[in-house]
């Protein structure tokens, strides 16, 4: 599968639907978006979009720095697999109040992203959308770093 084919899940609230979940192509991530320009501001609305959502916290967020942090890691040794489940790494790396995803990046059948979002709108960023990724049994495999 290519990474621009990934879906991603947003958190979404509106006055007149309440709080509902939404299926996007992962090109139209905020995440991605700040990745392409810089800014911030779709991030912070979505942060308060999910913040009236029930399965989430009402001071959800997401810092920005440790997204920043995330994208120059990928950049240096691309996307490895035996870093997600190594407790040494990521206690060195992401420290005890890591919001964001420790194990692997799993993405399903119908190219869904079940989890690690931010890792492939990383990955979708320095690699291309056209860039075939590697999923097997629902997690995706090592990337070697550009």
């Amino acid at each position: 599968m290519k990474l621009g084919d990934l879906l991603i899940s947003m958190c979404r609230y509106d006055n007149i639907k309440g709080q509902y979940e939404e299926k996007i192509n992962i090109k139209k991530s905020p995440w991605y978006i700040y990745l392409l320009n810089g800014n911030t501001d779709l991030i912070f609305k979505n942060f308060e979009e999910i913040r009236k959502h029930s399965l989430h916290p009402n001071d959800y967020s997401y810092p920005i720095e440790d997204f920043d942090k995330l994208v120059l890691s990928i950049k240096e040794k691309g996307y490895q697999l035996n870093l997600c489940n190594n407790p040494n790494f990521q206690n060195n790396f992401n420290g005890s109040n890591w919001k964001g995803g420790k194990g692997p990046v799993k993405i399903g059948d119908d190219n869904f992203v079940w989890d690690g979002h931010h890792r492939c709108v990383i990955l979708l960023f320095l690699y291309g959308e056209n860039y075939e990724i590697n999923v097997k049994n629902n997690v995706l495999q090592s990337i070697d770093k550009l």
